[in-house]
């Protein structure tokens, strides 16, 4: 990253908060809290981890395509090729400011929740998952042309590869189902949150792939950046 991501994402909260971004998703975010409040202890605790694994989704992947396309729909990044701004700067300036918003926003929930939760885990798994869907939808953003295109071209490549996930909820959960990325991300969020168990071993390999699929899409995103906005 250069200096130049600082006014960059000062520019990237003005447009997300432009575009009611935060008050959309402080709605989301009011109901879901509203309801483990009013009605968590009556739902598994397992339920309240598909919160913690799709949020992140939503707010990394899906938000971040309108984003893009609203830039391309304003010719935003042709400008942006233009100047000092390189493709690390630009990935980071969204990362960031998007991973920043789940965390704070899963952290309020957690709090709502009624079940002990692993903080360090917690935030640690949101922050990596969340970065891998950001880093993915990069891709998609990139390929499609507009909203609906992305959001039904995403949605039929996502569905088969996320499907696996569910495996994760197996109390006796093979350990080479952990190799998956699905698997490993949403077992650790059960871990984190459902009170699932894991030896150090099964809890290291967890942690490794999903930190090795976060590094591997994001430079994969950053490769199809350079692209787009050069490279510097």
């Amino acid at each position: 990253m250069t200096r130049a991501v600082i006014p960059l994402l000062r520019y990237e909260l003005i447009l997300q908060s432009r575009n009611k971004i935060y008050l959309a998703y402080g709605f989301v975010l009011g109901i879901e809290t509203l309801f483990f409040v009013l009605l968590g202890k009556f739902v598994p605790t397992w339920s309240a981890a598909l919160f913690f694994y799709s949020d992140p989704a939503v707010l990394g992947f899906f938000f971040l395509g309108a984003l893009m396309m609203l830039e391309r729909s304003e010719n935003t990044r042709p400008v942006l090729a233009t100047t000092p701004i390189s493709a690390w700067d630009y990935f980071w300036c969204k990362t960031l400011s998007l991973t920043a918003l789940s965390l704070v926003a899963l952290s309020v929930l957690a709090l709502a929740i009624h079940a002990s939760i692993n903080w360090p885990l917690l935030l640690v798994s949101v922050a990596l998952i969340s970065l891998t869907f950001i880093a993915t939808g990069f891709y998609f953003a990139l390929t499609f042309k507009t909203v609906t295109a992305y959001l039904m071209g995403s949605a039929a490549a996502f569905i088969p590869i996320m499907l696996p996930m569910f495996w994760a909820l197996s109390p006796n959960m093979p350990p080479y189902l952990a190799v998956l990325p699905p698997v490993a991300h949403f077992r650790l969020i059960l871990i984190a949150v459902a009170g699932y168990r894991a030896t150090p071993g099964e809890l290291a390999l967890l942690l490794v792939v999903t930190l090795g699929t976060a590094m591997a899409v994001s430079l994969f995103a950053h490769r199809i950046l350079k692209k787009e906005l050069g490279g510097k």
